[in-house]
């Protein structure tokens, strides 16, 4: 499976089919910054989908043989904040394409992982 092109299409769709959930998304997150107890329990939630992806991330190192050079959890919380980062930006410029962007990005994580192992 070509990840970094399922997850680009992934981002695409979301962005597109769920605009709404992300312009809420934006508000939900910025009054949990500002109110400690949703703060908390939004971010309980945040850790448990990060740690989902850091086992994708784990198991896509196992697939290509790759030692990472850095944590699992911390290449999860990236490509987490870079798609998140991606969707927010086409959001408001329809010059970005949030799918496109993405995977070109994902590849160059997978790249730069095979290279350095």
């Amino acid at each position: 499976m070509d990840v970094p092109a399922a997850s680009g299409s992934f981002v695409g769709a979301a962005a597109t089919r769920h605009r709404a959930h992300f312009v809420l998304l934006c508000e939900f997150w910025s009054y949990a910054a500002r109110d400690p107890a949703v703060r908390r329990r939004f971010a309980a939630g945040r850790r448990r989908y990060r740690a989902l992806l850091t086992e994708i991330v784990e198991g896509e190192a196992k697939r290509f043989g790759v030692t990472l050079p850095v944590p699992a959890a911390d290449v999860a919380a990236g490509v987490l904040a870079l798609s998140l980062g991606l969707v927010l930006e086409g959001l408001v410029d329809r010059q970005v394409d949030p799918g496109a962007a993405y995977r070109s990005m994902l590849d160059l994580v997978y790249r730069g992982a095979l290279a350095g192992s």
